[in-house]
């Protein structure tokens, strides 16, 4: 139940509020944080929780999740999510405008391997601020 609650919040939460819809905005918030309380701690929760607050342009709460996310699960510690959670990351510093700190994070997973995320970066206009970048390109490639 718990995995089915993210990934709805990932697909259908997180397209309603870049449609601009603040009341879907409001109730993914609300979920979030009810499963925020519930142990175990979830990285995905944590990083969701961030991604929507920097939607909504709260910067404090938007890095302080994303960075609980992160080190949650660190790059040393599980590849494949954490690299997933360093790029939704970078989203957050994108979104909040800040651009220097996306591009040290993604100076951190330029050398590893990633999977299926490269598509994603090459085609989502939230990478667009940094799309001529070196650091970005290198990652791309």
């Amino acid at each position: 139940m718990r995995l089915a609650a993210i990934v709805f919040t990932d697909i259908v939460g997180f397209s309603k509020l870049t449609e601009g819809d603040e009341v879907t905005g409001l109730e993914l918030l609300a979920t979030l944080k009810r499963m925020a309380n519930n142990p175990p701690i979830d990285p995905r929760v944590q990083m969701n929780m961030g991604l929507v607050y920097a939607m909504q342009g709260d910067e404090e709460q938007a890095v302080m999740r994303g960075r609980e996310a992160m080190a949650l699960y660190p790059l040393a510690k599980n590849a494949i999510n954490a690299q997933r959670i360093h790029i939704q990351m970078g989203s957050i510093y994108l979104q909040l405008g800040q651009v220097d700190k996306c591009i040290e994070l993604l100076e951190s997973i330029k050398d590893k391997l990633l999977g299926m995320e490269i598509g994603e970066l090459k085609t989502d206009a939230t990478w667009d601020p940094v799309r001529d970048h070196e650091i970005f390109k290198a990652i791309v490639q």
